[in-house]
């Protein structure tokens, strides 16, 4: 007697229809179109981080790390990319312990590899958030996090965020 394989999609809805601006990210960028969403949310490593989205706006949610981008590319990558749609711009997340400086490395390495791709213009930078969630912060870091959130602002985007395990960022009008 064998037993059946449950399938590797165990507990995964099938992917809702992608919307143009999801599909036009998935074109530059590639990957399963499972690894393109709506959803406004994300967690791993006790941390978390959301989208709220009073308006309703077209957000395109891509999960990056392990799915757009494997490891076999050689390249560091944050966990994940919100794009605001209506606008263009994104949100580059990552979700770690307390690696803030990895951390760091990872949304910047991701922040070039769109520009290389041509989905975040470099002229444009001011519309590249990256968000920075830690599981722990360790109260050294308040340097460390002053000089990554100044270098971030310089060469890019608007702003850094770090916040300790959970965070929900409110979408200002555009």
């Amino acid at each position: 007697m064998s037993a059946k394989r449950k399938s590797s999609t165990k507990g995964r809805k099938p992917s809702p229809k992608l919307s143009d601006c999801c599909k036009s990210l998935r074109e530059k960028l590639g990957g399963d179109t499972s690894c393109y969403s709506h959803k406004t949310a994300c967690n791993q490593n006790k941390s978390s981080f959301s989208i709220e989205n009073p308006k309703k706006e077209e957000i395109c949610r891509i999960d990056l790390d392990e799915c757009v981008m494997k490891d076999g590319l050689g390249i560091r990558k944050c966990d994940f990319v919100f794009v605001r749609c209506k606008n263009k711009e994104f949100f580059f997340v990552e979700l770690k312990d307390d690696k803030m400086k990895v951390a760091f490395k990872q949304i910047t390495s991701s922040i070039e590899h769109f520009q290389q791709k041509e989905v975040v213009e470099k002229k444009l930078k001011w519309m590249n958030t990256g968000v920075i969630i830690c599981s722990r912060v360790r109260p050294q870091h308040n340097t460390l996090q002053t000089n990554l959130k100044k270098e971030f602002a310089k060469k890019w985007g608007r702003r850094l965020i770090i916040k300790s395990q959970s965070y929900s960022h409110k979408l200002e009008d555009a």
